[in-house]
């Protein structure tokens, strides 16, 4: 059986204004930081909550499988279709993928209890009037369907103090000020997966002279006065085994789980002292984080949920061995 949960989602230009940047996962961080529930981003669209039961194939071909229109309205601006994030999880995860309007995308799966998240993103059409030129970009990992918070690109030319770089990072390059530019993207950093990049795609209906590479160029060479929207497109696949940090700590690894994805211990060593229990909580909560990236629903809040714990553990442990130093 295939039960489809499927979401049009805004990416309201107001949310981003509201915090301070124009990458989505960032503003969903700070959004969850300032104690927003849930996302950030309107659904104006989505299944019933239980989701839809098909056999074995799906195609939103229709208003109930979740049909994508072209644009919608929404608080007074147009939005336009960007793309479908697909992904369907079992035990393990068993597809993900990229997917256009036109055609629909149709994706047939069997199998016990296989649950496939489908979501359509809109992005702003950027209006019909005059003003500032831009270029709006932001990384998307597909495998996992999230976006990528981490810094991703580098442009070149650039001053001393990568004061292009840090712009486009954040999501947003004013072409106004510029000869040529060229942006390129790369491994973003601050994350334990590894993401391959795979390609840029170009998002909305605007028409850029901007120069976006067919797959699989990594570089766009934008122009004075510019206007492009693009998405680089990431796939991650996450270790089957996490390698501990010590040779005293358990090895972790994911495992499928009636559940979802669940982590364990794969044997253990001695029980860990002084700076190793805040290495051996550190370790747990970034495995447990990464873990909870995989599946949905209960699984992942009590995967985050324990991902806290030991955040808190190990801030314990750090003031515990700081203490025990002073009284050395």
């Amino acid at each position: 059986m295939l039960t489809v949960h499927w979401q049009h989602i805004i990416l309201d230009e107001s949310v981003f204004a509201t915090y301070h940047t124009h990458r989505v996962a960032r503003a969903q961080d700070r959004a969850r930081a300032a104690g927003v529930a849930g996302d950030p981003f309107p659904v104006v669209n989505q299944s019933p909550p239980p989701g839809l039961p098909f056999p074995s194939s799906w195609s939103p071909v229709s208003a109930r499988d979740g049909l994508a229109p072209a644009t919608y309205p929404y608080d007074g601006l147009n939005y336009d279709f960007g793309f479908w994030s697909l992904v369907a999880s079992g035990a393990p995860l068993l597809y993900s993928d990229i997917h256009g309007r036109t055609p629909p995308p149709t994706v047939t799966l069997s199998g016990v209890n296989v649950i496939l998240h489908a979501t359509a993103y809109y992005v702003w059409d950027f209006g019909g009037g005059t003003g500032p030129n831009a270029a709006y970009i932001d990384a998307f990992d597909a495998t996992l369907g999230e976006y990528i918070p981490d810094d991703f690109v580098d442009v070149a030319p650039d001053d001393e103090a990568q004061t292009l770089t840090i712009a486009a990072n954040d999501g947003y390059l004013d072409t106004d000020n510029i000869t040529t530019e060229i942006i390129k993207a790369r491994s973003p950093v601050g994350r334990i997966s590894q993401y391959q990049f795979e390609y840029w795609s170009p998002l909305g209906g605007v028409s850029a002279p901007a120069d976006v590479p067919d797959p699989p160029g990594a570089e766009i060479i934008v122009h004075n006065a510019d206007v492009l929207r693009a998405l680089a497109i990431y796939e991650t696949e996450p270790p089957a085994v996490l390698q501990p940090i010590s040779p005293i700590l358990p090895i972790l690894t994911v495992v499928p789980t009636d559940a979802g994805l669940a982590l364990v211990p794969i044997g253990t060593g001695p029980e860990p002292v002084g700076p190793d229990v805040l290495r051996a909580n550190l370790l747990a909560a970034t495995k447990l984080a990464d873990a909870a990236r995989l599946v949905s629903g209960e699984a992942r809040i009590e995967l985050l949920r324990g991902s806290e714990t030991m955040a808190r553990a190990a801030a314990n442990a750090a003031i515990e061995e700081r203490e025990r130093q002073k009284r050395r």
